[in-house]
Protein backbone atom coordinates (compact mmCIF):
# COMPACT_ATOMS: atom_id res chain seq x y z
CA UNK A 1 0.00 0.00 0.00
CA UNK A 2 1.30 3.71 -1.07
CA UNK A 3 0.53 6.84 -0.66
CA UNK A 4 1.30 9.71 -2.17
CA UNK A 5 1.97 12.76 -0.19
CA UNK A 6 2.62 16.34 -0.19
CA UNK A 7 1.75 18.88 2.06
CA UNK A 8 1.70 21.60 -0.80
CA UNK A 9 -0.72 21.23 -3.64
CA UNK A 10 -0.28 20.92 -7.58
CA UNK A 11 3.40 19.02 -7.31
CA UNK A 12 1.70 16.35 -9.25
CA UNK A 13 0.26 13.82 -6.54
CA UNK A 14 -3.14 12.80 -8.24
CA UNK A 15 -1.48 12.38 -11.45
CA UNK A 16 0.78 10.25 -10.77
CA UNK A 17 -1.28 8.10 -8.43
CA UNK A 18 -3.79 7.76 -11.27
CA UNK A 19 -0.99 6.34 -14.07
CA UNK A 20 0.90 4.68 -11.29
CA UNK A 21 -2.13 2.65 -10.51
CA UNK A 22 -3.30 2.43 -14.13
CA UNK A 23 0.10 1.30 -15.16
CA UNK A 24 -0.14 -1.56 -12.71
CA UNK A 25 -3.71 -2.91 -14.06
CA UNK A 26 -1.89 -2.61 -17.46
CA UNK A 27 0.67 -5.00 -16.08
CA UNK A 28 -1.62 -7.38 -14.99
CA UNK A 29 -2.08 -6.68 -11.52
CA UNK A 30 -5.12 -6.38 -9.42
CA UNK A 31 -4.99 -2.09 -8.22
CA UNK A 32 -7.19 -0.53 -5.99
CA UNK A 33 -6.76 3.34 -6.82
CA UNK A 34 -8.37 5.91 -3.20
CA UNK A 35 -9.52 9.02 -3.84
CA UNK A 36 -9.07 10.88 -0.46
CA UNK A 37 -9.40 14.38 -1.61
CA UNK A 38 -12.45 16.15 -1.41
CA UNK A 39 -10.87 17.84 -4.85
CA UNK A 40 -11.76 14.65 -6.38
CA UNK A 41 -9.96 15.27 -9.22
CA UNK A 42 -8.76 11.43 -9.71
CA UNK A 43 -12.73 11.57 -11.88
CA UNK A 44 -11.06 13.95 -14.09
CA UNK A 45 -7.56 11.95 -15.03
CA UNK A 46 -9.35 8.99 -15.37
CA UNK A 47 -12.40 10.30 -16.81
CA UNK A 48 -15.93 9.00 -14.69
CA UNK A 49 -16.59 13.10 -13.64
CA UNK A 50 -20.51 13.51 -13.44
CA UNK A 51 -21.20 9.55 -14.25
CA UNK A 52 -23.00 6.84 -12.48
CA UNK A 53 -19.97 6.06 -10.18
CA UNK A 54 -19.07 9.57 -8.91
CA UNK A 55 -21.00 9.85 -5.85
CA UNK A 56 -18.46 12.78 -4.61
CA UNK A 57 -17.22 10.60 -1.65
CA UNK A 58 -20.14 9.65 0.13
CA UNK A 59 -19.87 6.09 0.27
CA UNK A 60 -16.11 6.89 1.13
CA UNK A 61 -17.11 8.95 4.33
CA UNK A 62 -19.98 6.90 5.46
CA UNK A 63 -17.42 4.01 5.59
CA UNK A 64 -15.62 5.69 7.39
CA UNK A 65 -18.28 7.53 9.60
CA UNK A 66 -19.61 3.93 10.26
CA UNK A 67 -16.73 1.95 10.62
CA UNK A 68 -17.99 -0.41 7.77
CA UNK A 69 -15.65 -1.81 4.71
CA UNK A 70 -14.84 0.43 1.69
CA UNK A 71 -17.23 0.16 -1.31
CA UNK A 72 -15.15 0.39 -4.38
CA UNK A 73 -16.10 1.81 -8.10
CA UNK A 74 -15.32 -1.39 -9.83
CA UNK A 75 -13.51 -1.79 -13.25
CA UNK A 76 -13.10 1.68 -14.14
CA UNK A 77 -10.02 0.31 -16.16
CA UNK A 78 -9.74 -3.24 -16.38
CA UNK A 79 -7.93 -4.23 -13.25
CA UNK A 80 -8.37 -1.23 -11.73
CA UNK A 81 -11.37 0.13 -8.91
CA UNK A 82 -11.43 3.14 -7.36
CA UNK A 83 -12.65 4.46 -4.38
CA UNK A 84 -14.32 7.65 -5.18
CA UNK A 85 -13.96 11.04 -3.78
CA UNK A 86 -15.15 14.40 -4.07
CA UNK A 87 -16.71 17.39 -2.52
CA UNK A 88 -18.63 14.84 0.12
CA UNK A 89 -15.21 14.71 1.90
CA UNK A 90 -15.21 18.20 2.74
CA UNK A 91 -16.27 17.58 6.17
CA UNK A 92 -14.09 14.31 6.44
CA UNK A 93 -11.20 16.06 8.57
CA UNK A 94 -13.79 17.30 11.16
CA UNK A 95 -15.09 14.18 11.68
CA UNK A 96 -11.56 12.88 12.38
CA UNK A 97 -11.09 15.51 14.69
CA UNK A 98 -14.28 14.62 16.66
CA UNK A 99 -13.55 10.61 16.53
CA UNK A 100 -9.91 11.77 18.06
CA UNK A 101 -11.78 13.56 20.33
CA UNK A 102 -13.42 10.77 21.94
CA UNK A 103 -11.54 7.83 21.20
CA UNK A 104 -8.25 9.22 21.40
CA UNK A 105 -5.07 9.26 18.58
CA UNK A 106 -6.45 5.22 17.22
CA UNK A 107 -9.02 7.21 15.52
CA UNK A 108 -6.63 8.02 12.80
CA UNK A 109 -6.78 3.98 11.85
CA UNK A 110 -10.16 4.14 10.59
CA UNK A 111 -9.32 3.88 7.23
CA UNK A 112 -6.75 0.92 7.48
CA UNK A 113 -9.93 -1.03 9.81
CA UNK A 114 -12.39 0.04 6.47
CA UNK A 115 -9.20 -1.06 4.36
CA UNK A 116 -8.94 -4.48 5.95
CA UNK A 117 -11.79 -6.53 4.60
CA UNK A 118 -11.04 -5.90 1.04
CA UNK A 119 -7.86 -5.45 1.04
CA UNK A 120 -7.07 -8.64 0.40
CA UNK A 121 -8.34 -8.72 -3.32
CA UNK A 122 -5.55 -6.60 -4.19
CA UNK A 123 -2.60 -6.58 -5.63
CA UNK A 124 -1.59 -2.58 -5.05
CA UNK A 125 -3.37 -0.08 -3.15
CA UNK A 126 -2.56 3.52 -3.89
CA UNK A 127 -3.84 6.67 -2.08
CA UNK A 128 -4.16 10.00 -3.60
CA UNK A 129 -3.74 12.14 -0.06
CA UNK A 130 -5.33 15.90 0.02
CA UNK A 131 -2.63 19.04 0.50
CA UNK A 132 -3.40 21.38 3.37
CA UNK A 133 -5.57 18.89 5.45
CA UNK A 134 -4.01 17.38 8.21
CA UNK A 135 -6.52 15.23 9.96
CA UNK A 136 -7.08 13.40 6.42
CA UNK A 137 -3.53 13.26 5.64
CA UNK A 138 -2.71 11.87 9.76
CA UNK A 139 -5.30 9.15 8.29
CA UNK A 140 -3.21 8.40 5.29
CA UNK A 141 -0.36 8.05 7.01
CA UNK A 142 -1.34 6.06 9.73
CA UNK A 143 -2.75 3.47 6.90
CA UNK A 144 -0.36 3.31 4.47
CA UNK A 145 2.83 1.05 4.42
CA UNK A 146 5.14 3.46 2.00
CA UNK A 147 5.09 6.79 0.85
CA UNK A 148 6.20 8.21 -2.18
CA UNK A 149 6.53 12.11 -2.00
CA UNK A 150 6.07 13.91 -5.34
CA UNK A 151 7.34 17.91 -5.52
CA UNK A 152 8.28 20.40 -8.34
CA UNK A 153 11.37 21.95 -7.32
CA UNK A 154 10.25 25.73 -6.41
CA UNK A 155 11.23 26.85 -2.66
CA UNK A 156 7.03 26.57 -2.23
CA UNK A 157 6.75 22.68 -3.26
CA UNK A 158 9.92 21.62 -1.12
CA UNK A 159 8.67 23.74 2.01
CA UNK A 160 5.90 20.70 2.06
CA UNK A 161 8.32 18.31 2.30
CA UNK A 162 8.63 20.10 6.23
CA UNK A 163 5.22 19.52 6.80
CA UNK A 164 6.01 15.65 5.35
CA UNK A 165 9.05 15.08 7.39
CA UNK A 166 6.77 16.20 10.76
CA UNK A 167 4.02 14.25 10.00
CA UNK A 168 5.67 11.30 9.26
CA UNK A 169 7.26 11.17 12.53
CA UNK A 170 4.24 11.50 14.21
CA UNK A 171 2.43 9.03 12.21
CA UNK A 172 5.22 6.34 13.02
CA UNK A 173 3.80 6.27 16.23
CA UNK A 174 0.64 4.56 15.50
CA UNK A 175 2.19 3.32 12.16
CA UNK A 176 5.76 1.84 13.05
CA UNK A 177 6.31 -0.09 9.60
CA UNK A 178 5.50 3.34 7.84
CA UNK A 179 8.60 3.89 5.19
CA UNK A 180 9.66 6.80 2.57
CA UNK A 181 10.33 4.94 -0.67
CA UNK A 182 11.54 8.15 -2.47
CA UNK A 183 11.04 11.47 -3.30
CA UNK A 184 9.97 12.26 -7.36
CA UNK A 185 10.42 15.53 -9.31
CA UNK A 186 7.40 16.64 -11.00
CA UNK A 187 7.02 18.92 -14.16
CA UNK A 188 10.95 19.20 -13.77
CA UNK A 189 13.41 19.13 -16.77
CA UNK A 190 14.27 15.86 -17.72
CA UNK A 191 18.40 16.87 -18.27
CA UNK A 192 18.97 19.32 -15.83
CA UNK A 193 21.24 18.00 -12.98
CA UNK A 194 21.70 21.20 -11.14
CA UNK A 195 18.03 21.20 -10.18
CA UNK A 196 18.30 17.61 -8.77
CA UNK A 197 21.28 18.08 -6.88
CA UNK A 198 19.88 21.10 -5.36
CA UNK A 199 16.64 19.48 -4.74
CA UNK A 200 18.76 16.20 -3.19
CA UNK A 201 20.69 18.66 -0.94
CA UNK A 202 17.40 19.94 0.64
CA UNK A 203 15.33 16.80 1.04
CA UNK A 204 18.42 15.62 2.75
CA UNK A 205 18.25 17.89 5.00
CA UNK A 206 15.05 17.50 5.66
CA UNK A 207 14.22 13.89 5.40
CA UNK A 208 17.92 12.56 6.03
CA UNK A 209 18.48 9.38 4.24
CA UNK A 210 15.67 7.59 4.35
CA UNK A 211 14.16 9.39 1.06
CA UNK A 212 16.07 9.14 -1.97
CA UNK A 213 15.57 10.79 -5.37
CA UNK A 214 13.74 8.51 -8.15
CA UNK A 215 16.04 8.24 -10.82
CA UNK A 216 13.21 9.26 -13.48
CA UNK A 217 11.70 12.66 -13.42
CA UNK A 218 8.43 13.65 -14.62
CA UNK A 219 8.88 16.30 -17.22
CA UNK A 220 7.33 19.54 -17.76
CA UNK A 221 4.13 18.75 -20.20
CA UNK A 222 1.35 20.47 -19.53
CA UNK A 223 -0.18 20.74 -22.42
CA UNK A 224 -0.44 16.91 -22.76
CA UNK A 225 -1.31 16.51 -18.81
CA UNK A 226 -4.26 19.18 -19.77
CA UNK A 227 -5.50 17.18 -23.11
CA UNK A 228 -4.98 13.80 -21.10
CA UNK A 229 -7.95 15.20 -17.92
CA UNK A 230 -10.17 16.65 -20.24
CA UNK A 231 -10.04 13.28 -22.67
CA UNK A 232 -9.92 11.28 -19.18
CA UNK A 233 -7.38 9.06 -20.15
CA UNK A 234 -3.76 8.51 -18.95
CA UNK A 235 -0.96 9.36 -20.62
CA UNK A 236 0.02 6.03 -22.12
CA UNK A 237 -3.97 5.49 -22.86
CA UNK A 238 -3.62 8.65 -25.36
CA UNK A 239 -4.36 7.95 -28.81
CA UNK A 240 -1.28 10.01 -29.62
CA UNK A 241 0.76 7.71 -28.00
CA UNK A 242 -0.65 4.62 -29.41
CA UNK A 243 0.14 5.80 -32.82
CA UNK A 244 3.89 7.30 -32.30
CA UNK A 245 4.53 3.22 -31.02
CA UNK A 246 4.24 2.09 -34.08
CA UNK A 247 6.11 5.25 -36.27
CA UNK A 248 9.03 3.31 -36.95
CA UNK A 249 10.06 2.57 -33.25
CA UNK A 250 13.61 1.25 -34.14
CA UNK A 251 14.11 4.04 -36.42
CA UNK A 252 17.78 5.20 -34.79
CA UNK A 253 16.70 9.26 -36.32
CA UNK A 254 13.45 9.22 -34.97
CA UNK A 255 12.89 12.13 -32.69
CA UNK A 256 10.55 11.12 -30.01
CA UNK A 257 7.79 12.79 -29.50
CA UNK A 258 6.34 14.53 -26.06
CA UNK A 259 3.91 12.11 -25.40
CA UNK A 260 6.28 9.22 -25.95
CA UNK A 261 8.95 10.87 -23.73
CA UNK A 262 6.14 11.63 -20.77
CA UNK A 263 4.99 7.97 -21.34
CA UNK A 264 8.32 7.09 -20.77
CA UNK A 265 8.55 8.84 -17.49
CA UNK A 266 5.91 7.10 -15.74
CA UNK A 267 6.74 3.57 -17.39
CA UNK A 268 10.36 4.49 -16.09
CA UNK A 269 8.99 5.58 -12.16
CA UNK A 270 6.79 2.39 -12.50
CA UNK A 271 9.55 0.44 -13.02
CA UNK A 272 11.32 1.84 -10.22
CA UNK A 273 8.79 1.90 -8.04
CA UNK A 274 8.25 -1.66 -8.36
CA UNK A 275 11.85 -2.49 -8.13
CA UNK A 276 12.10 -0.75 -4.52
CA UNK A 277 8.76 -2.18 -3.45
CA UNK A 278 10.75 -5.66 -4.25
CA UNK A 279 13.66 -5.02 -2.27
CA UNK A 280 12.16 -3.17 1.20
CA UNK A 281 9.86 -6.30 1.23
CA UNK A 282 13.12 -8.61 0.70
CA UNK A 283 14.51 -6.78 3.69
CA UNK A 284 11.63 -6.55 5.47
CA UNK A 285 11.15 -11.05 5.04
Amino acid sequence: MVALINGKGGVGKTTVSANMAGLAAANGQHALLIDANAQGNIARELGYRKSAIDDKGEAFYESIRRGRPLEPARDVRPGLDVVVGGSELEGLGSLLNSMVGVVGPAANLALARCLVPIAPDYDLIVIDSPPENAPVERLVLTTSRYLIVPTKSDDASLDGLGMVADRFTDAKALNPDLEILGVLLFATGRGSSAIRRDVATRVKAMLGDVAPLFDRVVGHAEKIAKEARTKGKLVFELEEHRLDRLRNPDDPNRRKTPIEELAEDYDGIYAQFCQMLAEHESTAA
